[in-house]
């Protein structure tokens, strides 16, 4: 059985052998490797296995715009039954994300990409991640607020024609819009699975840019 999340019941807590089991790997992992550093650091996790970009965004900024894809042009992940709960266009920004206003956070480490593999998903995936970054940085009134976008890593039996295409859309972001950074995985993951385990190296990597 899989561990519950945490919860905003839960507060602020401090990692240990109780409450690990409920923390983002890549989030505790990140945590640990600054303060092993000596930097102490609080991090809040606002996250959804699973989750496609367009649920994190407000609705309104894609709703009848070029960005609002027909449903047979996304990934799967979008109409699954186990997933669509979350899935719908601005339910994990409404559900999630806007229970953080208006406090403000250092920097955002933004992990995602799989669930928007397809073709089409996959050649805006870029603007999508504008949209994200541009509304989020609005919300918590930080123009600058700094994004790192940590690209997916390769996944080797991946069918979906997206995925290199996600990828080069987060390095083209990471290009074009002030004040991110890109993180690669590639060469720090296993290439055998979507979420690769080895996550201590990737954290070490994307703790370098926090």
């Amino acid at each position: 059985m899989e561990p519950e999340p945490l919860t905003p019941a839960d507060g602020w807590v401090k990692a240990d052998p109780e409450n690990i089991g409920k923390w983002s790997a890549i989030a505790y992992q990140t945590g640990r490797a600054l303060r092993q550093r000596g930097i102490p650091i609080g991090v809040v996790v606002c996250a959804q296995g699973a989750s496609v970009i367009q649920s994190w965004i407000d609705e309104r900024r894609i709703t009848g715009t070029a960005l609002d894809l027909p449903v047979d042009q996304r990934h799967g992940d979008r109409t699954c039954p186990r997933y669509a709960a979350w899935n719908a266009d601005g339910a994990l920004y409404h559900y999630m994300l806007e229970r953080l206003f208006p406090f403000s956070f250092g920097k955002v480490v933004w992990y995602q990409g799989e669930s928007n593999t397809s073709p089409a998903e996959g050649a805006v995936y870029d603007q999508l991640l504008a949209e994200l970054i541009s509304n989020w940085r609005a919300c918590f009134r930080d123009p600058a607020l700094p994004f790192v976008i940590v690209q997916i890593a390769d996944y080797e039996p991946a069918a979906e024609p997206g995925w290199k295409s996600v990828q080069a859309a987060q390095r083209r972001a990471a290009q074009s819009i002030p004040h991110t950074v890109l993180v690669v995985s590639a060469d720090v993951c296993e290439k055998d699975m979507i979420h690769p385990v080895t996550k201590w190296k990737l954290a070490a990597r994307i703790a370098d840019q926090l």
